[in-house]
C-alpha cells in the first residue's frame, strides 16, 4: 500500500470523525459511527492480510515483507526474539590519525560504533534488532527478515564510513591526468588522484531493474591483477564473464589498474561481473576543506533536479567553507565520502552554513547518504561473517505463549459476558475490533512484533478491559438512580470519558516519550503501546457506543453486583501500611545496593559466549535445557552459514560458560572439548548510551504524566500518582530479586507494563475523587473514602480481568514467559494495593501539610477550564485555610 493512499484514507477517516462528533441526532451519529468503525475495521483487515511485493532491504528502515521473512500471521513481522532472523558479525579496523598512525580499538570506539549502527539500521525504531558487543573489537548485529539475496545491501549500509570531506580540485586536473601513465603514482605535491562517480540518469530505475534481476554493484579501483578477467575488488573475487560488456573502455582497460563500477552476482565469495563501467578519476588536494565534523545535520531533499542532501554546517564548518571558496571562484570543489568523490561541481559563487549535495542521486541513495552523514563512523568496519539465526525463545516457548494468550483473551471475554451479560457481549465486539485495529495499524507501519512489544499489547487490552468496565459500573449507577437505558448510557460515557481519557493520555505521554528518547527495544514497546492506546479509545468510546445506539428499547439489562457498594474507611487504615511499604522501599534500596550487577541478564550485563559445532547430538532443546539448570538467564540459538553449515551460540551470565558446557556434556553424553577453549566475553545487548537514553526517557515520561496531572487535576493528584509509580516499580524490583529472577529485557517490558498499569489505575480514583469534591460537600477523608468505595468494584473488576490473561501466561507460557508473567502478576496486585493505600494518603498528606483548599482548587480549575472554552482566561489566586 502507497503512502499516497494511506494519506487519503486518513484524510476520509479524519473528516468520519469530524461528522461523528459534530452530530447532535441520535441517528445520524449512529450512521456516521457505524460507517467510521466498518471502514476503520475492513482498511486494518486488508493491511493485515494482503500480499505485499517488494524486496526486503527496506527492512533497514520500515520493515519486512511477507514470505520467509518472519511473521506469524498476516503482515506484522515478528522479531528475533520470536523468529529469529539474520546476523552480521563486525570488526572494527583502527582508524588512522591525522599523522597516520593507528589508533587503538577500545571499548569507547566499539560502542560509538554500536550507537551509529542503530541510529543508522534503526532510523524509526520500529525494527527489533541487537547489537552485541564481541571480544573488543567486534559487533555481533542481529536484524529481523534479512533474506541472503539482501546481504549484500545490508553489507554496504553497515560498512559505509561515511566519512564526508569538501577538497579544493586541481585548476588543471584534466591535463595532469592525461599525462600520467597507466600505473604511475601522481606527481604533484599537495594533491591526490580519487575516482570520480558516474552520473548516472534514471537512477531509481536502474536500481529498481537491477534489483529484480537479482544484480549488485562494486566499485572501486583494481587490485590483486591475476589477469584480464580475474582481480580483486573491494575484497573480494572479481570474475569477468566472456560476454561482459564494457562501457569507455574493453577488456585491456583492465589492466590499466583504472577505477571501475562493476555489475553482477555474487556466487559464494565471487564477484561474476556482466558489466564494467570506467570511472573517471580527478586531482584534489590531500587535505579536506571541511570534514563531515563540521556537520550540523544532514536531510534528503527533492526539488527540479531530482534527489539531493541538504547539509547545514556548524559555525567553524561555515568559517572554514567561506575561506575555502573565497578567491576560489570558477575552481571545481569535490565532495568526497570515504574514498570516492560523488560530485565535483563548479564553485558559483561563495558558500557559507548551507550547502547542497547533487549528483543524480535515487531517493534510497539519498536518504541512506543523509542518514550516514548525521551518523558517521569514526572507524572503518568489514562484515567478516553472516549467518541466520534462530529465536532466542524456543518453538515451543512460542507455541505456549501463543496458546496461553489465547486462552487467557478468551477467559477474560467469557468473564464479561457472564458478568455483564448481554452488555458484555458489546464489550466482547469493542475488544475485537480493538484488536484488529491494533494488528492492522502494526502493519501500516510496519512495526515488528517481539515479546516487548507482546508486553505492550497487553497492558493496551487491559486498558481496553479498563475503558468497559469503568463505562458500565458507571451504567450500573444511573441505572440505579431510576433513569431509562437511553438517558442512562447517555450519563455513563460522558461521566467515564474523563477517567478514560486521563487514563489513556498518561499511558501515550509515557510512550511517547519512550520513542522519542529511548533505543532499541524500547521504541518498539513504545509503538505498540502508542497504536494499542489509539485502538483501546477507538474500540472503547465509538464501537460499544454505536452498538448501543441500535437498541434503543433495550430495557432488561442487568449485571451481576458480586461487589456491592460499601463504604470503607480505607485513609484511617492507610498509616501502617504507609509506614511498611516505606520500611520496605528502603530494604529494597538496601538490597540492589548489594546484589548490584548480579541482579541483572546476561543481555542487560553481558557475559559468555559459546560455540557447539559438530555435534548433532546436542540440539538446541537440549542446549538450553542444560544451559539454564545452571543459569537462568541463559539464551541458546541456532545458527546457519551462507555455506549451509549449522552451529549453537549459548550466551551465560559471566563466568558460567565452563559450568554451562559441563551441563551440556552430562545431559546430552558428548564431548565438548572443543568448546572449552573457545569460551568468549560478549557484551550486553543494551549498549551503555542505549540503557542511558533509555533511562532518561523513562524519567522524563515520568515528568510528563507528572506535569499532565498537575494541569489536568492538582500538584496534590499528580504526587500521589508519582509516589505509588515509585512504590510499584521498587517492589517489584525487589520481588525479582528476593526471588531469584534476573532483570532482563522482557522484564523491562514487564516493569514499563506496570507503570503504565499502575498510572491509569491510581488515575481513575483520583477522577472520581474530583468529581465527588466537586459535587459534595464533607470532611475532605471522608469525601475520599467515599470516592475509592464507590470506584472499588472497578479497581477489583479491572484487575481481575488482567490476572486471567496473565495467570494463563505463568501456568501455560513455558519456563522463559514464567518470570515475564510472575513480574506483571506482582504488579498488577501491588498497583492495586498502592492506588488505594499509597496514592490516595499521600494526596491527603500534602493537602494538610500545605494547608490547601483542594475541594476549592478544583472548582478554580473546573471553572478555568470552562471559561477557557469559550475563549476566556481567569487568573486564579491560590487559596489556603
Amino acid at each position: 500500500m502507497t503512502a499516497i493512499s494511506v494519506f487519503l484514507f486518513g484524510l476520509a477517516v479524519l473528516a468520519l470523525f469530524f461528522f461523528y462528533f459534530g452530530a447532535d441526532d441520535d441517528r445520524l451519529k449512529r450512521r456516521y459511527g457505524t460507517i467510521l468503525g466498518a471502514v476503520v475495521t475492513a482498511f486494518c483487515v486488508y493491511v493485515f492480510i494482503a500480499p505485499k511485493d517488494g524486496q526486503l532491504i527496506e527492512t533497514l528502515t520500515k520493515g519486512n515483507q511477507r514470505g520467509e521473512d518472519g511473521r506469524l500471521f498476516g503482515n506484522v513481522p515478528l522479531g528475533i526474539d520470536l523468529k529469529g532472523g539474520s546476523s552480521f558479525t563486525v570488526k572494527i579496523d583502527p582508524a588512522k590519525a591525522e599523522d597516520g598512525s593507528e589508533r587503538i580499538v577500545d571499548q569507547a570506539v566499539q560502542e560509538q560504533a554500536r550507537a551509529i549502527l542503530e541510529k543508522r539500521l534503526n532510523a524509526y525504531g520500529t525494527v527489533d534488532m541487537a547489537i552485541i558487543p564481541q571480544g573488543t573489537d567486534r559487533l555481533e548485529i542481529q536484524m529481523p527478515g534479512v533474506r541472503k539475496e539482501d546481504f549484500d545491501a545490508v553489507r554496504e549500509v553497515i560498512q559505509k564510513v561515511a566519512r564526508l570531506e569538501f577538497r579544493l580540485v586541481h585548476p588543471q586536473s584534466d591535463q595532469l591526468l592525461a599525462q600520467k601513465k597507466p600505473g604511475e603514482p601522481l606527481i604533484e605535491p599537495g594533491y591526490v588522484e580519487l575516482p570520480l562517480l558516474r552520473v548516472k540518469e534514471g537512477a531509481d530505475q536502474e536500481e529498481a531493474s537491477l534489483k529484480a534481476k537479482g544484480l549488485t554493484t562494486l566499485r572501486g579501483p583494481i587490485s590483486a591483477l591475476k589477469s584480464k578477467s580475474e582481480f580483486t575488488l573491494e575484497g573480494k573475487t572479481a570474475l569477468v564473464d566472456a560476454s561482459a560488456t564494457f562501457e569507455d573502455g574493453s577488456a585491456d582497460d583492465v589492466t590499466s589498474g583504472r577505477y571501475i563500477e562493476a555489475v553482477g552476482k555474487f556466487k559464494d565469495n565471487t564477484f561474476n561481473i556482466s558489466k564494467i563501467h570506467f570511472l573517471r578519476a580527478i586531482v584534489v588536494r590531500n587535505q579536506a576543506a571541511v570534514s563531515g565534523r563540521d556537520v550540523k545535520i544532514a536531510r534528503p531533499a527533492f526539488d527540479a533536479k531530482g534527489w539531493a542532501v541538504l547539509l547545514n554546517l556548524t559555525p567553524e564548518g561555515a568559517k572554514k567553507m567561506e575561506a575555502a571558496t573565497t578567491g576560489n571562484i570558477g575552481q571545481g570543489l569535490a565532495i568526497k565520502v570515504d574514498n570516492e568523490v560523488i560530485s565535483a561541481p563548479t564553485i558559483r559563487a561563495i558558500l557559507s552554513d548551507n550547502i547542497e549535495i547533487s549528483g543524480s542521486f535515487s531517493e534510497k541513495e539519498a536518504s541512506e547518504l543523509a542518514s550516514a552523514l548525521n551518523n558517521p563512523l569514526e572507524n572503518p568496519l568489514k562484515v567478516i561473517n553472516e549467518n541466520s539465526v534462530t529465536s532466542s525463545f524456543g518453538a515451543d516457548t512460542i507455541k505456549q505463549g501463543i496458546l496461553a494468550g489465547v486462552v487467557g483473551l478468551a477467559g477474560i471475554l467469557l468473564f464479561m459476558m457472564a458478568y455483564y451479560r448481554s452488555a458484555g457481549l458489546i464489550a466482547i465486539f469493542g475488544l475485537v475490533v480493538n484488536t484488529i485495529i491494533l494488528f492492522g495499524f502494526m502493519a501500516i507501519t510496519h512495526s515488528t512484533l517481539t515479546m516487548l512489544g507482546i508486553a505492550g499489547i497487553i497492558l493496551t487490552i487491559g486498558m481496553g478491559v479498563d475503558a468497559n468496565v469503568l463505562i458500565y459500573e458507571r451504567l450500573r449507577e444511573e441505572l440505579q438512580l431510576g433513569k431509562p437505558l437511553k438517558a442512562a448510557l447517555h450519563a455513563a460515557y460522558d461521566r467515564a470519558f474523563s477517567a478514560i481519557f486521563d487514563g489513556h493520555m498518561t499511558s501515550l505521554i509515557t510512550a511517547v516519550i519512550l520513542f522519542w528518547l529511548g533505543g532499541g527495544t524500547i521504541k518498539g514497546f513504545a509503538v505498540s503501546l502508542t497504536i494499542g492506546i489509539i485502538a483501546s479509545l477507538f474500540g472503547s468510546l465509538l464501537i460499544t457506543r454505536t452498538l448501543f445506539a441500535y437498541f434503543p428499547n433495550l430495557k432488561n439489562i442487568s449485571f451481576l453486583d458480586l461487589i456491592k457498594n460499601r463504604r470503607f474507611d480505607f485513609l484511617g487504615a492507610s498509616r501502617p501500611w504507609v509506614i511498611g511499604s516505606a520500611v520496605i522501599t528502603l530494604a529494597v534500596f538496601a538490597l540492589v545496593a548489594v546484589k548490584r550487577s548480579d541482579a541483572l541478564g546476561v543481555d542487560l550485563r553481558g557475559g559468555d559466549k559459546i560455540i557447539v559445532s559438530g555435534h548433532p547430538n546436542v540440539t538446541s532443546e537440549i542446549a538450553e535445557s542444560a544451559a539454564r539448570s545452571v543459569d537462568k538467564s541463559a539464551i541458546a540459538q541456532t545458527k546457519n552459514t551462507v555455506q549451509g553449515g549449522a552451529f549453537l551460540e549459548i550466551r551465560t551470565s559471566p563466568g558460567l560458560g565452563l559450568a554451562v558446557i559441563e551441563a551440556i556434556e552430562k545431559q546430552s553424553g558428548e564431548d565438548l572439548s572443543n568448546s572449552r577453549g573457545n569460551i568468549e566475553k560478549v557484551g550486553p545487548q543494551i549498549g551503555t548510551e542505549m540503557l542511558r537514553t533509555s533511562i532518561l526517557a523513562l524519567v522524563v515520561g515520568v515528568l510528563g504524566i507528572a506535569a499532565y496531572l498537575t494541569v489536568r487535576f492538582e500538584f496534590a493528584f499528580s504526587l500521589g500518582a508519582l509516589a505509588a509509580l515509585f512504590h510499584d516499580l521498587v517492589f517489584c524490583v525487589g520481588l525479582l530479586i528476593l526471588t531469584g529472577r534476573d532483570i532482563n529485557l522482557l522484564q523491562i517490558g514487564a516493569l514499563l507494563t506496570i507503570a503504565g498499569y499502575s498510572v491509569n489505575d491510581t488515575v481513575v480514583i483520583f477522577d472520581r475523587i474530583r468529581e465527588y469534591l466537586a459535587t459534595q460537600k464533607g470532611d475532605l477523608r471522608e469525601i475520599m473514602n467515599d470516592a475509592i468505595s464507590s470506584t472499588l468494584s472497578r479497581t477489583l473488576l479491572t484487575s481481575v480481568c488482567t490476572l486471567i490473561t496473565v495467570l494463563f501466561l505463568f501456568f501455560m507460557g513455558g519456563p522463559a514467559l514464567s518470570d515475564f508473567s510472575f513480574t506483571i502478576l506482582a504488579g498488577i496486585l501491588i498497583g492495586t494495593y498502592s492506588s488505594i493505600f499509597i496514592a490516595a494518603p499521600v494526596v491527603l498528606w500534602w493537602v494538610k501539610k500545605r494547608h490547601v483548599d483542594l475541594r476549592q482548587d478544583v472548582l478554580d480549575a473546573a471553572a478555568a477550564r470552562a471559561l477557557a472554552q469559550q475563549g476566556l482566561e481567569r487568573e486564579v489566586a491560590p487559596r489556603k485555610l
